[in-house]
């Protein structure tokens, strides 16, 4: 098993919230994450991987308050996005069992996940 800090499906359109909200350079619209979209048909089905980049503290070149910047494993592919840094502080790691979700990628490559 392998631990990872996850989103899941809920916490995935909070970070995207956040990021639209919050005018962060990184977005993603919230409104293009359904469970249709993600291939879910439970909310919780899934947890998304995800990778801090760096904590970033600019908005278009203009200082601002620290947040994370991060890169989340999504039937999507692998999506950057600025969010507030306490909702990734908040995220517990989660073991997940390396089984591929709904992305065919090579095997090496991390993609979706199901919880253990």
């Amino acid at each position: 098993m392998i631990g990872y800090k996850c989103l899941s499906y809920p916490k995935l359109k909070l970070a995207a919230w956040q990021s639209v909200n919050n005018g962060y350079n990184r977005q993603m619209d919230p409104d293009d994450i359904t469970k249709e979209h993600c291939g879910l048909e439970k909310e919780d089905e899934v947890m998304f991987p995800i990778e801090m980049y760096m904590i970033h503290r600019h908005k278009n070149g203009v200082p601002c308050e620290a947040h994370a910047r991060a890169f989340i494993i999504t039937p999507m592919g692998k999506l950057c996005i600025d969010f507030k840094k306490e909702l990734f502080d908040s995220l517990e790691v989660t073991e997940l069992d390396g089984r591929h979700g709904t992305v065919e990628l090579p095997e090496d490559v991390i993609t979706l996940f199901s919880v253990k």
